[in-house]
């Protein structure tokens, strides 16, 4: 990743500022054998439509080359300066996009699903299943929903979200998150 950013004071001087990051060292804080995805498939198409995914933290180091370049006009003189550093980061995986209304209608819990299980068959539901009295409305993050692929091999989903902040008066930095997942199925 490098940043260059350019900066003209009103005393006659040129700043010239470039931040060059590297990561090393990055280890996943679980291993992936112990968790599962879990895709969620329409009963009538077969096709998926949302999957729950296991979010790890991601921990590693940035090696952070910072150098400044300074010209001044007057008088004369150049001065360069370099801070180079690390810096350690935890990261953690997760959705971006805010939670939205569940459009499979899941999100029942057992209850529901029994319950949906008898209605898809034609029957009225048994009195006293265990679970919720009152079924909430269920949420999901977007990303989550199966929005890429054929919903039968491959299949996936996306979140996008820009964020703005003005660090000081005239200096507007913005940032990007991208939540990405992509599976396929192979036939063994």
């Amino acid at each position: 990743m490098m940043k260059k950013a350019l900066f003209l004071a009103a005393l006659g001087a040129e700043t010239t500022r470039t931040v060059h990051k590297t990561s090393s060292d990055g280890k996943f804080d679980a291993p992936f054998l112990d968790d599962v995805v879990v895709l969620v498939f329409d009963r009538k198409s077969g096709q998926a439509l949302k999957a729950t995914i296991p979010l790890y933290g991601i921990s590693f180091t940035w090696n952070v080359e910072d150098k400044t370049h300074i010209v001044k006009w007057s008088p004369k003189n150049e001065e360069n300066k370099e801070n180079p550093h690390k810096v350690n980061v935890n990261y953690r995986m997760r959705p971006v996009e805010e939670l939205v209304p569940d459009p499979t209608g899941g999100g029942g819990g057992l209850k529901g699903y029994v319950e949906e299980l008898y209605r898809q068959r034609g029957l009225t539901p048994p009195a006293g299943i265990p679970g919720e009295k009152k079924r909430k409305e269920s949420k999901i993050h977007p990303e989550f929903l199966v929005k890429s692929g054929d919903g039968r091999t491959t299949c996936g989903g996306e979140g996008k979200k820009s964020e703005f902040r003005s660090d000081s008066p005239g200096s507007t930095r913005r940032q990007e998150k991208i939540f990405r997942w992509e599976l396929k199925r192979r036939k063994k």
